[in-house]
């Protein structure tokens, strides 16, 4: 809800230029949902990818971890294949025969931490989210910002279905900062126990 322009500015960025991958940073505070968008835009846009790839790259084993398994999934390593040269033979796959793949790499600490296990080359296409602020370096960096305090209190009623409650989704928003992930917590709350949304922001 709210993200269409976010939507539209990925969709920009990810249009194919020839010989090299097409790289956008989602970047934003923790909680402000670049997750959710990335994930919003692979659902949106999925008939254009033979294959959408999730690669967990807050940690280095997770990265590779999932980076070979990408690699196993496409029959261009072995199942027992060993991680580095496995990595390393991914890449170069991607490089090759990346036309057609999003690569969604989720919670990147940095660009430096990242850079190892992204295909320098080839036509792959890669989203990254991030808490880290300085995406400068990237081509398309992506500030993802909060929710105004009217598209909160949308979600908010949306969520648990109480038009009725608009002015206490809106208070309830504002005290939320912005947060989508704050704004889903609370609503999952007041519709599992029935607590008026007014009710919840006296509790926070």
């Amino acid at each position: 809800m709210g993200r269409d322009d976010d939507i539209a500015a990925i969709d920009r960025a990810l249009k194919a230029r020839g010989g090299r991958p097409t790289i956008a940073a989602l970047h934003g505070l923790r909680g402000v949902g670049k997750t959710t968008l990335a994930a919003a835009y692979a659902e949106r846009y999925r008939e254009r990818y033979r294959a959408i790839w999730w690669i967990r790259a807050e940690t280095e084993s997770t990265a590779q971890a999932d980076l070979v398994g990408l690699a196993v999934q496409f029959g261009w390593v072995a199942a027992n294949a060993a991680e580095g040269p496995a990595v390393d033979s991914a890449r170069q796959k991607l490089r090759e025969e990346g036309d057609g793949i999003l690569l969604v790499y989720d919670n990147a600490r940095n660009a430096d931490q990242i850079g190892p296990y992204l295909p320098h080359g080839g036509m792959t296409h890669i989203l990254i989210t991030s808490n880290a602020p300085n995406w400068s370096g990237v081509p398309a960096p992506i500030a993802i910002r909060k929710w105004s305090r009217g598209t909160g209190a949308d979600d908010l009623v949306s969520q648990t279905d109480r038009p009725n409650e608009r002015a206490a989704a809106v208070a309830l928003s504002t005290a939320l900062d912005g947060l989508p992930l704050a704004h889903e917590q609370a609503a999952a709350y007041c519709a599992r126990t029935g607590l008026p949304l007014g009710h919840y922001r006296q509790k926070t």
